[in-house]
């Protein structure tokens, strides 16, 4: 397969601005730090960097895949994807919101 310098660039700038989220995002937390608002301006300008990096994965996968495996693979990520989410939904409510994991269950 033959190299893409513009996708390579864009890979670059998004890794960059991927770092960038990362660093900022530990301060943004903290309003109380004084530095808070310039903070969350590199954090709200750095949050493109993660749907490029989907796009960019899509654009390559989308080449050597028909429609039907795409579809699959797709529907298997959703998958784990929900699955986890739930996991997370249900041990912040256990951990944050104080209430017991059969009560959880139940409210289901």
């Amino acid at each position: 397969m033959e190299r893409r310098g513009n996708y390579d660039l864009l890979r670059i700038v998004a890794q960059f601005f991927v770092v960038v989220l990362h660093l900022s995002s530990s301060v943004v937390a903290n309003p109380s730090d004084p530095e808070f608002f310039s903070y969350n301006c590199y954090s709200m300008l750095s949050r493109f960097s993660v749907p490029v990096f989907v796009m960019l994965s899509g654009c390559f996968n989308m080449e050597s895949m028909d429609v039907k495996k795409a579809f699959k693979k797709s529907l298997k990520l959703y998958i784990i994807i929900l699955f986890w989410s739930l996991v997370y939904l249900l041990r912040n409510l256990y951990l944050n919101g104080g209430m017991e994991l059969s009560q959880i269950l139940n409210e289901m």
